[in-house]
């Protein structure tokens, strides 16, 4: 295996270890294409059979199979500069160089319904999304996958999720 092969092998074993319910996501993609995606739940020799294929990106199903995890997505700048005012420190945080930090992880017991904030004014092309919290039913890109637009995507903290009320 190459060193891309190996680097989502050993995220994903690590992700399962960690238990995260992690999906194979076509490199340089945010979307899925296993049928039946929400309800894979791969471990062991299935990980390496699916990670060990070229390169891939790694997804995490949020919410319920991977035990309350939850992401807050900061799509815009200035959720991204108010996030460390408003959000619950964290252990785990990643993104990329055009938005570090922009993906928070927690852990909740009872994980909220996913909900999705959009700016109501927008920027003139339409509303554009400021932040989404994703749980249940969806799923996120995680290190040490590649953007869509070539950007690799990084830890800027790798420890544990802060355990949060829902």
């Amino acid at each position: 295996m190459s060193a891309p092969e190996t680097a989502a092998v050993d995220a994903a074993l690590a992700s399962r270890r960690r238990g995260w319910a992690v999906i194979p996501v076509p490199h340089r993609s945010k979307a899925p294409r296993v049928p039946g995606w929400q309800d894979l739940r791969l471990d062991g020799a299935d990980l390496a059979r699916h990670f060990g294929r070229g390169p891939s990106n790694l997804g995490v199903l949020l919410g319920a199979p991977s035990g309350g995890l939850i992401d807050v997505d900061l799509d815009e700048a200035e959720a991204r500069a108010l996030a460390d005012r408003l959000l619950p420190p964290t252990g785990a945080a990643f993104g990329r160089p055009s938005a570090p930090r922009a993906h928070r992880l927690y852990r909740t017991e009872a994980p909220p319904t996913t909900a999705r904030f959009v700016d109501p004014v927008g920027d003139g092309d339409g509303r554009s999304m400021l932040v989404e919290l994703r749980s249940t039913g969806c799923q996120t890109l995680i290190p040490p996958s590649v953007h869509p637009t070539g950007e690799p995507i990084a830890w800027a903290a790798g420890d544990e999720p802060a355990a949060v009320e829902a």
